[in-house]
């Protein structure tokens, strides 16, 4: 027999009349309810996910001039530590092959770590908030330093 309050009298409970069943068409449909203490403007699990690539997506694609800046940069120190003996010996191939080399590494390693300059962005939870814009002055500072760098390197080899 069932009471008034839902419950048999057995102790089983049984589900409320108000409770609306989740509609499986609806995008929050399996998702975690946003934290208690998420504001107006904190982004949904799947918000964040797409953020997340579209973040990385970038990040990935504002590496490749940055790596590109600081190897146009590091050619004349990387010149410079190769002994002039060395490079009279070699033939202009196997030259330009061990500058190459040499200047391989250093813009590889440089090219992977710019690309944490997007987490920021992928980690940030709120909409329009700041992480954004960490992420552009990360690249952007990136960008000048190494440019400024390479300005100042291939000046001072042209007027030695």
């Amino acid at each position: 027999m069932v009471s008034s309050r839902g419950a048999s009298e057995s102790g089983e409970a049984s589900t409320p009349a108000s409770a609306a069943p989740i509609s499986l068409g609806s995008p929050t449909a399996g998702s975690p309810p946003p934290p208690k203490d998420a504001g107006p403007g904190t982004l949904s699990l799947a918000e964040r996910k797409k953020r997340a690539i579209a973040a990385f997506l970038a990040g990935h694609m504002l590496a490749y001039p940055v790596a590109f800046v600081w190897a146009i940069f590091a050619i004349v120190p990387i010149l410079s530590a190769i002994p002039p003996r060395v490079l009279a010996t070699e033939t202009p191939e196997s030259a330009a092959r061990l500058v190459i080399l040499k200047l391989a590494w250093p813009s590889v390693a440089l090219f992977v770590l710019a690309h944490g300059g997007a987490l920021p962005w992928a980690l940030d939870r709120r909409a329009g908030s700041r992480g954004i814009r960490i992420s552009l002055a990360t690249y952007g500072v990136l960008m000048l330093v190494g440019g400024l760098f390479a300005v100042g390197v291939w000046v001072r080899l042209y007027t030695r």
